[in-house]
């Protein structure tokens, strides 16, 4: 009983203090916490170079040769051949950074490929797969004319990433 009776002697008390309080005109506040988190920056690492490998120009009209956009980076052709036992990959990237943050990848390459003032066709196709870290594969196709000048060409392949 002295219980109940001292809780609400209290109550009492604390009631009539919380009126003085909202009646003296002080001012209310709350307060907020900021936070941010900081993420490791993508990187895009080039694992391997798109080698479509020794291609034999056609004897009249032209040919197109095609790597896959895989692990395997498979070489398939029409119209040209190739001489066996050549290593041919697709061109391998991987992307790493923070795992729970959306990204994009994009792949920029020439339309052709060049050997001085000489140039042949080129297109690219890319295959983005996911993992951690994200691994992306791009093959390309070239087209080869039975005029072209027998030489190496080359472009640039550019792999970028960025959080969305």
């Amino acid at each position: 009983m002295k219980y109940l009776m001292g809780a609400a002697t209290a109550a009492l008390v604390l009631g009539g203090a919380s009126m003085a309080f909202a009646g003296s005109g002080n001012p209310a506040s709350d307060s907020a916490t900021a936070s941010a988190t900081v993420i490791s920056p993508l990187t895009v690492t080039k694992l391997s170079d798109l080698q479509f490998g020794k291609i034999v120009e056609p004897a009249s009209g032209s040919g197109t040769a095609s790597v896959a956009a895989t692990s395997g980076g498979a070489l398939t052709m029409s119209g040209v051949t190739a001489p066996g036992g050549q290593t041919v990959t697709s061109a391998h990237f991987t992307v790493t950074g923070d795992s729970t943050t959306a990204w994009t990848a994009a792949v920029a390459a020439p339309a052709t490929l060049t050997s001085g003032a000489n140039s042949i066709p080129f297109a690219v196709s890319n295959s983005t797969l996911t993992g951690s870290p994200a691994e992306v594969y791009v093959g390309g196709q070239i087209t080869v004319a039975s005029t072209a000048v027998p030489a190496t060409y080359t472009g640039t392949i550019t792999v970028s990433a960025q959080y969305n």
